[in-house]
Order: structure tokens, then C-alpha cells, then sequence
């Protein structure tokens, strides 16, 4: 069976904090086994858990995973752990006795039971009853208070879905919102006139002077300075993931294991990394998981054989990081020219790519396929990449 699109949206708490991802699974193409869609997409959803398994797609925390009613009266639910899992009801099952009486079997089992883009009628009031989280999407909600108002006499949490600026997300949190979902926290807070702080005016020109250089002397210098530098870089090396036998000693040796790109990619990534103290966590994660996501998928290329992808991917949310228009942003640091075009003209190779990766995130699986063609590339391998980004993610990250 072809390995199915696995995507994941971190779901954060009022302090922009990721407390669960939901699970997004999609199959490339639809497989007769002389199943129905409903029992093809479960069997698919619970095959790719269990074999990429819970802990590392959820880096730690809780995966909210869609289902419909054909999933729940399968029981697939007693393959997933209730302490790893929670089942989002889709706003388009049937509500009924069956559904009712299975939904209350499994909170009685441990599960929590989530209440997906929720519109308000009569007989989803059994299941508000036991719901832990209901979510509620406010771009299609047409009167957003009156729908709290009914739902104020639940215990249920509230999560706000497709929350797209700090606007919304703070006008929710004013509206009673303890959850929040969306790309929000990937959008600049954009004010003019703001300044670059010195610390990362200082940071900005370290960056310059690896991305620009071209030799390991060059590297080796700018490392050997930094005693911070020195320190994180030897710990990553000699860190489990990597299995080595021995430990590595000094810098220079570290370079030549680490090779040129790969070191200028992990130097920019940690400098990179300073920006992110008065932003989400989650922004500095997903800046770094596009970088790797965009190495990956480019190296399936037959027409991309650039060591840029993983920078562009990294600068794709330095705007973000600086709350600046793209444009200024990069004003403030010297990009190769393969990443500017990437930044600003999506039909360059790299800019294709990246924009092959922003359709993968958003779960367009249409632009994905459209793109993958394009670029030459098995649609099929992707979810390979997007895992083995994860696995490096947390690896990463946790050496910054």
C-alpha cells in the first residue's frame, strides 16, 4: 500500500504554548480492498500510527485524530492509547442512540471526546455533555456570541479554529477561547518604525559571514570566537543520534564530520535561534522543520540539486522573526541569490519548492500533486520526509 500524506497543526494554549497536534492523514489514492472509504481511510490512519508511531508524531503531547462514526463503531479506537489520543467527532456524522452510547463507552475507557467545527442543534446535547473540547471555526461561525452563549452552561473548553492573526487570537481569548488553532503565530505582527535591536543587528552580521563563506577555515573562524558556538556544536555531535563510538574533541574535527553545507546550515539555525525569545516556540520549531522538510523533499528532485533549500526554508519566516514585510526584512542580512529568488518568485526551482512545502503544511493535496509533477518528484515519498523531519526536529532542537 502506498504510504499515505501525514500532516499535523499544533493546537496552543493562551500562552502560545503547543499542549496537542491534531493528525491529518490523507491516502494518495483511494485502494479497492473491498473496504468502504470510511473503513479504508481508518484502516490507513491506524496503519501509519501505529508503524510512524504516536509519540514521535506528537513530539510528546497528545494527537487529536478526525472520525466518523463508521471508524468509532469499528472500534478502531482500542488500537490507539487513551493517554496518547483524542477523537475529534466530525460535524457530519449522524447523531444518534448508537453514536451516543459508543461515544460514552469510550469516555468511560479514558478517551476525550472533541466536537469538530461545531454549529449548535438539539440532538448533539448528549454529546456536549462529555466533550472535552469543542471546536469551534470562526470564519464560518456567522454569530460567534450567541453560539457561546448556548454552549456557556457546558464544561467543555472552547478551542478557536483557523485563527489567522494576533488580532483574532487575542479577540478570542476576550471571548472566552482557552484553545487556539490556526497559522497565526507564522504571521508578522508588522509596526513601523520598530528597530532591529543591536543583539540582533550582531547576530545578523555572524549569519552573514557563514552564509558567505567559502571555505571551512572561514567557518572554523567564526566558531572558535564563540565559546557558546564551540559548546552546542560539540554536543550535537556527540549527541545519541548520531551512534558514534567516539566522542569528538575539538571544533576542527567536528567540521570535517559535520561537512561544509551541513555546517553552515546547523550555524545559521542555532545564530537563527536568538531571534525567537519573545515568540512562540513553535515558530523557531517550524522554521527549522520546513528547512529540513524542504532538504528532504528537494534532494527527491530530479531537477533540484541546490544546498540553498534548507536555508530558504529557515528564511521563509524571517519576517515573522523581525515583524517586518518580507521585503524589509531581508534588507537586514545578505541572502545568497538562490534564496532570494526562492523568497520572491515562486515559479524559480526553489521558489516551486517552497511553495510545494507551504501546499504540503495547508493539506492542499491538490497543489501538492500539481506540484510534485512539476518538480518531478513521488508524492508518495513525502510522508517519508515529513516524518524523518520530525524525528530530526526533536533531535535538533533540543540541542540548541
Amino acid at each position: 500500500m502506498t504510504e499515505p500524506m501525514v500532516g499535523r497543526q499544533p493546537i496552543f494554549n493562551g500562552r502560545s504554548e503547543v499542549v496537542a497536534y491534531e493528525l491529518l492523514v490523507r491516502p494518495v489514492e483511494l485502494f479497492r480492498l473491498g473496504l468502504s472509504d470510511a473503513e479504508l481511510t481508518a484502516h490507513t490512519l491506524v496503519h501509519s500510527l501505529m508503524h510512524i508511531g504516536l509519540e514521535q508524531l506528537g513530539s510528546g503531547h497528545r494527537l487529536f485524530l478526525n472520525v466518523d462514526s463508521e471508524f468509532l463503531r469499528h472500534d478502531f479506537s482500542a488500537m490507539l492509547p487513551p493517554e496518547r489520543v483524542a477523537f475529534e467527532i466530525l460535524e457530519s456524522v449522524r447523531v444518534d442512540d448508537e453514536l451516543i452510547e459508543t461515544c460514552r463507552q469510550l469516555k468511560s475507557r479514558g478517551y476525550s471526546i472533541i466536537l469538530d467545527d461545531f454549529v449548535f442543534a438539539p440532538q448533539w446535547e448528549p454529546l456536549l455533555a462529555m466533550a472535552e473540547i469543542v471546536k469551534i471555526d470562526i470564519q464560518a461561525t456567522p454569530d460567534l456570541p450567541a453560539l457561546l452563549q448556548k454552549l456557556s452552561r457546558y464544561k467543555a473548553l472552547l478551542l478557536a479554529e483557523r485563527v489567522e492573526t494576533r488580532e483574532e487570537l487575542e479577540r478570542m481569548h476576550r471571548l472566552g477561547f482557552t484553545l487556539f488553532q490556526g497559522y497565526f503565530f507564522c504571521r508578522p505582527e508588522v509596526v513601523r518604525g520598530r528597530a532591529v535591536s543591536s543583539n540582533r543587528i550582531a547576530i545578523m552580521q555572524v549569519m552573514e559571514k557563514i552564509i558567505a563563506a567559502e571555505s571551512f577555515g572561514e567557518i572554523e573562524h567564526c566558531i572558535v570566537q564563540d565559546m557558546g558556538l564551540s559548546y552546542r556544536l560539540l554536543k550535537y555531535l556527540n549527541s545519541p543520534y548520531f551512534g558514534r563510538d567516539n566522542e569528538i574533541e575539538s571544533v576542527h574535527q567536528a567540521l570535517y564530520l559535520l561537512g561544509f553545507n551541513h555546517l553552515r546550515n546547523w550555524i545559521t539555525l542555532v545564530s537563527l535561534s536568538a531571534f525567537g525569545n519573545d515568540k512562540p516556540v513553535e515558530l523557531l520549531r517550524q522554521a527549522m522543520f520546513r528547512g529540513r522538510l524542504m532538504d528532504c523533499v528537494g534532494r527527491l528532485s530530479h531537477r533540484i540539486d541546490d544546498s540553498n533549500a534548507f536555508l530558504l526554508g529557515l528564511f521563509s519566516l524571517l519576517d515573522v522573526l523581525l515583524d517586518k514585510p518580507m521585503g524589509v526584512a531581508v534588507e537586514q542580512i545578505k541572502l545568497p541569490e538562490k534564496v532570494m529568488r526562492g523568497l520572491f518568485d515562486p515559479e524559480s526551482e526553489l521558489g516551486r519548492l517552497l511553495q510545494l512545502v507551504l501546499a504540503y503544511e495547508r493539506s492542499d493535496y491538490e497543489a501538492v500533486l500539481t506540484l510534485c509533477a512539476q518538480l518531478q518528484i513521488d508524492s508518495a515519498q513525502l510522508a517519508q520526509c515529513y516524518v524523518e523531519s520530525i524525528t530530526w526536529l526533536e533531535h535538533s532542537f533540543s540541542r540548541l
